[in-house]
């Protein structure tokens, strides 16, 4: 299989093998050659941003601090692990900052805003002191947040995260494109369900909208909604599938 398009993205990173959302699995992610590595942001008390998935570390911290209620240093001393047993323990959580120095040439960063309009201008000043442009992608289920991004980045790339239980429109092709395009959105970001099919998939692509799919583990399944023209999944085993499906 060859592609130049289609992007393996690993699910907050090689989360399998090591702490999600830590340096230890984003390295270990560019390590595996995947295409691009997805990581959660929120904002910690003192308007830092910091790459975790939950509102806490309580899954999996060893101790349960509430990331919005509790400053970079107390959130730094927390120990991150990983409950599969894997080729890293535990690690610190980083700052946004620590993971965009991480990536390497030809490589994206998909971040998945967790949080409302706060983090906005936050985010929008370390974007641009990294030359943001090529290299990050915004995903998120709140549109707003995107929009206003993209009103201040004018060549951010930006997708909407979709789930059918969140969706207050039908949950069809065509109502996500109206979307898209009403919003000023580069496309969406899908749970994989049945509904994801070549007719669903043919809709986006046939008006120029992206469409990436998460999270993929099964290999048929990756290399059906390739095979669809999907613009990427986002997997577990992205850098594993990656190789056994030897797309380039």
């Amino acid at each position: 299989m060859n592609s130049s398009n289609f992007l393996f993205i690993s699910h907050r990173s090689e989360s399998l093998n090591a702490p999600e959302n830590t340096l230890s699995s984003i390295n270990l992610a560019w390590q595996r050659n995947v295409d691009a590595v997805e990581i959660d942001v929120r904002l910690t008390k003192v308007k830092k941003i910091v790459a975790i998935h939950d509102k806490s570390t309580k899954r999996t911290g060893d101790k349960n601090l509430i990331i919005k209620n509790t400053s970079s240093t107390e959130l730094k001393s927390a120990n991150i692990s990983n409950k599969i047993i894997g080729e890293h323990n535990s690690d610190k959580m980083p700052f946004l900052e620590e993971v965009i120095e991480t990536i390497p040439g030809g490589k994206k960063l998909f971040i998945d805003i967790k949080v409302k309009n706060e983090i906005v201008s936050y985010l929008k000043d370390i974007l641009i002191k990294y030359d943001y442009k090529n290299k990050i992608v915004l995903i998120s289920c709140f549109a707003e947040v995107l929009k206003s991004l993209k009103n201040e980045l004018k060549r951010i790339e930006t997708y909407l995260v979709v789930e059918k239980k969140w969706c207050n429109f039908n949950f069809d092709a065509n109502s996500l494109l109206n979307f898209c395009k009403q919003n000023n959105l580069g496309g969406v970001d899908i749970k994989d369900t049945h509904y994801i099919n070549q007719e669903f998939v043919n809709i986006f692509k046939n008006n120029n909208i992206n469409i990436y799919i998460w999270t993929v583990n099964d290999t048929k399944r990756v290399k059906e909604l390739y095979n669809f023209g999907v613009n990427g999944v986002t997997s577990d085993k992205a850098g594993f599938i990656k190789e056994k499906l030897n797309i380039n």
